[in-house]
């Protein structure tokens, strides 16, 4: 994938131009160059793209790693870890983050913090508004649930809970969407996030295993596969764990 390819993945539904001049405050001459192939050296190109699109600069120079910035919890002790920091900030008012999606698929979670922002770079001729995000996954298990909640009792009017299929939690989890997809443009709104709607949200609270009943290794790992089998493969292996168990 060329360095064009890359930011035509980026941009989605926006033209190269009106992303150049509107959405980064630039010059429409950098968008010709981009247009030609060429990868801009300047600094004010990087700066505002990292800020705007949140996306990883390797990644769009070279093609290498991921396009967008995902923190992975890598059990459910790391996820709750991550989490309880947030929750005590919030408690002391130092919360930086002005909204919480809770994104949820079968027993995994990730949790995205964003808020508006806008920034004067040195070479823009006016401050370019962006939206900050961090995206965090994880295992969810006993110990995320209560941080959950801990997070949820001193920030209750903030989190939104959103279900999504399998495909969708893959592609975020991976890095595979950014600000624009999730959110939309900061100035007029839009994206995935303004079409969701709540679901329980209490469900979301609830521990796949109980403090006293934690998942085994083993039991992690069937889940896992269980999450990769087709709709028709899901039936068949319930079909003949019922059985089984007659």
């Amino acid at each position: 994938m060329e360095f064009i390819d890359r930011i035509k993945l980026l941009l989605g539904d926006r033209t190269l131009y009106g992303w150049v001049s509107k959405n980064l405050k630039l010059d429409r001459g950098i968008a010709q160059r981009i247009n030609e192939g060429t990868v801009p050296k300047k600094d004010a190109f990087w700066n505002a793209v990292r800020n705007r699109e949140n996306v990883r600069e390797e990644w769009l120079r070279t093609g290498e790693g991921v396009p967008f910035y995902v923190y992975s919890g890598l059990s459910d002790e790391d996820w709750a870890d991550s989490l309880l920091p947030l929750a005590e900030a919030a408690a002391r008012g130092e919360f930086e983050y002005a909204g919480i999606w809770y994104i949820h698929c079968d027993h995994r979670l990730a949790i995205v913090l964003y808020a508006n922002a806008e920034k004067q770079f040195p070479d823009q001729s006016e401050a370019m508004p962006y939206i900050e995000m961090r995206i965090q996954t994880g295992q969810f298990g006993p110990r995320t649930a209560l941080a959950l909640k801990q997070l949820q009792a001193v920030l209750p009017d903030l989190p939104q809970a959103l279900s999504v299929t399998s495909d969708l939690f893959q592609r975020l989890a991976t890095g595979k969407i950014g600000a624009y997809e999730l959110f939309g443009d900061p100035e007029t709104g839009g994206g995935l996030f303004a079409q969701a709607h709540d679901w329980a949200r209490d469900h979301y609270l609830q521990p796949v295993a109980t403090a006293n009943e934690p998942l085994s290794a083993d039991e992690t790992a069937l889940i896992e596969c269980f999450r990769v089998l087709t709709p028709a493969r899901r039936q068949a292996l319930l079909t003949f764990v019922q059985a089984w168990q007659q």
